[in-house]
C-alpha cells in the first residue's frame, strides 16, 4: 500500500497533541456533492465500488438539520478515508436508530459500522484526503471490493444495531486502537439480506447485497483521540523537540522529569524510517534521513505518546 498525505495543513495537525482527526461531514449536513448534482448528506461518504450512496433524511437528531438515511431493501453505505496516528486510542461517536416498521420482521435491518485498516488497501492505491466534497471522485478508493470490507483482518473495529424497537435516537461508541495504521476507513452500512441483490438493482447498482426491511439513520457521527489523560498533558508540557527544521540531529527532553521510553520517525507514507528506545545526551541522529518532512512520536512509559511535525532539511 502506498499512502500520500497531499495537504501541509493536514500535516500540520499531526503536531497538535491531542488533535482529533479530520471527517468531513460528520454532521451529515445536506451540502453540495459531485459538480452537477444534487445537495447530499452523503456528501464524502459515496463509495460506488461498494455500494450506493446513502440518502438524506429530514428526522436528524435536532430539527431542522438533516440525517443521513441507509433505505430499506437498497444498498446504501457511507464509506471516508481518514488519517489517524499510529498506536493511538480513538473513539467513535454518532447517534444512530433503526426503525422496527415491520412486525413481525422477516428480514430486519442491522446497522453495521466498521472500521477498516488502511493497511488493507488496495496496492499501489495512493490516498488523497479531499476536503471538497464537488471535486471528490465516487469510486477507486483503498477498498473495492465488499469481500474486503468483510475480511476479519482488515478490520480494526467492528459493531452492529439492530432494532431497538423505537424510532428515537440514542447515542453510541466504538473504541479502537490503531495500532500501525495511519489511515482507517469509516464503514457503515445497513445489512440484512447479506446475499439478496437491492430491489432497484440495474446495472448501474450492481451489488449482491442489500439492507433489511427497516430504514437505518446515522448524525452526528464524531471521531476523537482518546489517548491523552491528565499525566499526557503533563508530558506533553515539558516535552522539548528542537531545532525544526533539523539537519542532523534533534534534541528531545522531558523538562518534567519523564522517562522518554522510545522514539519512532514516520515519513508521510506512513512508513516508520527509525526507531530508537535510547538517545544519547537527549538527541535523536538523523543525519543518515532523507530530507523532507515527517512525523516524530515520543513515548513514555504509563504518559502516552506525543507526536510532532518535523521538517528535516
Amino acid at each position: 500500500m502506498k499512502q500520500t498525505l497531499l495537504s501541509l495543513c493536514l500535516l500540520a495537525s499531526f503536531s497538535a497533541f491531542a488533535q482529533d482527526p479530520v471527517v468531513q461531514n460528520g454532521q451529515f449536513d445536506q451540502i453540495p456533492k459531485a459538480e452537477g448534482s444534487s445537495d447530499c448528506a452523503c456528501s464524502h461518504w459515496i463509495n460506488k465500488d461498494l455500494g450506493d450512496q446513502g440518502e438524506t433524511s429530514s428526522t436528524g437528531v435536532e430539527d431542522p438539520n438533516k440525517a443521513l438515511k441507509f433505505d430499506n431493501f437498497e444498498s446504501d453505505l457511507i464509506y471516508q478515508e481518514v488519517a489517524v496516528l499510529p498506536n493511538t486510542e480513538y473513539k467513535l461517536t454518532y447517534s444512530a436508530r433503526v426503525d422496527d416498521d415491520v412486525d413481525p420482521d422477516a428480514t430486519p435491518t442491522t446497522l453495521e459500522i466498521r472500521i477498516l485498516k488502511g493497511s488493507g488497501y488496495e496496492e499501489g492505491y495512493e490516498i488523497t484526503y479531499y476536503t471538497d466534497a464537488t471535486i471528490k471522485p465516487t469510486s477507486g478508493f483503498g477498498y473495492t471490493d465488499i469481500t474486503s470490507v468483510e475480511n476479519d483482518d482488515n478490520n480494526i473495529a467492528f459493531t452492529t444495531l439492530v432494532h431497538p424497537g423505537e424510532d428515537s435516537y440514542s447515542e453510541y461508541e466504538l473504541t479502537f486502537n490503531s495500532g500501525d495504521e495511519t489511515s482507517i476507513a469509516i464503514f457503515a452500512r445497513g445489512t440484512g439480506r447479506p446475499t439478496t441483490p437491492p430491489d432497484d438493482a440495474s446495472d448501474s447498482r450492481p451489488w449482491t447485497w442489500s439492507s433489511g426491511e427497516d430504514e437505518a439513520f446515522l448524525d452526528y457521527l464524531t471521531l476523537t483521540n482518546e489517548t491523552l489523560s491528565v499525566s499526557d498533558n503533563v508530558f506533553a508540557s515539558g516535552l522539548k523537540v528542537y531545532p525544526n527544521p533539523a539537519n542532523s540531529e534533534i534534541n528531545i527532553k522531558s523538562e518534567n522529569n519523564i522517562q522518554i521510553q522510545s522514539v519512532q520517525l514516520y515519513n508521510v507514507l506512513g512508513s516508520r524510517v527509525l526507531s530508537t528506545t535510547e538517545l544519547t545526551n537527549n538527541r535523536l541522529d538523523v543525519s543518515a534521513i532523507t530530507s523532507g518532512i515527517y512525523i516524530l512520536k515520543v513515548n513514555a512509559e504509563n504518559n502516552g505518546s506525543i507526536s510532532k511535525r518535523i521538517v528535516i532539511e
